[in-house]
C-alpha cells in the first residue's frame, strides 16, 4: 500500500469564536469532500484535542445486500458514530456522506488530511 500526501488543513473550532448571542457551534451540515487537488480519494482526520463536549463525527455508509436481508431490508443505509479523542483520527473514503455535531463548550482542534491511494 502506497500513500501520497498531498494537502492538509487545520481547524480550530473555538466556542466562543463564531455564534455571539449562543453557546452552540462547530456543527458541519451533512457533505461529501470535495476533490481539490484533483487526485486526493480519502480524508484523514487527526483529533489534537478532546477538551470540548459533543462534536461526535457520523459517516453514512450503503448497507451491504446481505445486512439489508437479514435485518430491515428496508433500509439501504447505516450511520456510524465517531466520538473525537485526542491522539486518535479517522480515515474515510471522500464519496461518503459525513457530518459533525455541534460543540457546546471547548475546543476542538483537528488536522485534515487529503490523500490518494491505488488500492
Amino acid at each position: 500500500m502506497i500513500w501520497y500526501k498531498f494537502d492538509y488543513q487545520c481547524f480550530n473550532t473555538d466556542s466562543d469564536r463564531h455564534l455571539k448571542d449562543s453557546h452552540v457551534h462547530g456543527n458541519t451540515r451533512p457533505h461529501k469532500d470535495g476533490n481539490h487537488d484533483g487526485v486526493s480519494n480519502y480524508t484523514i482526520l487527526l483529533y489534537l484535542t478532546d477538551d470540548f463536549d459533543d462534536g461526535k463525527l457520523s459517516i453514512k455508509l450503503k448497507r451491504s445486500d446481505a445486512e439489508r436481508l437479514a435485518d430491515e431490508p428496508h433500509k439501504y443505509h447505516k450511520v456510524f458514530t465517531i466520538i473525537p479523542k485526542k491522539g486518535y483520527g479517522v480515515i474515510f473514503n471522500k464519496r461518503l456522506t459525513h457530518w459533525a455535531n455541534d460543540i457546546y463548550e471547548g475546543h476542538k482542534n483537528f488536522i485534515i488530511i487529503h490523500v490518494y491511494s491505488s488500492f
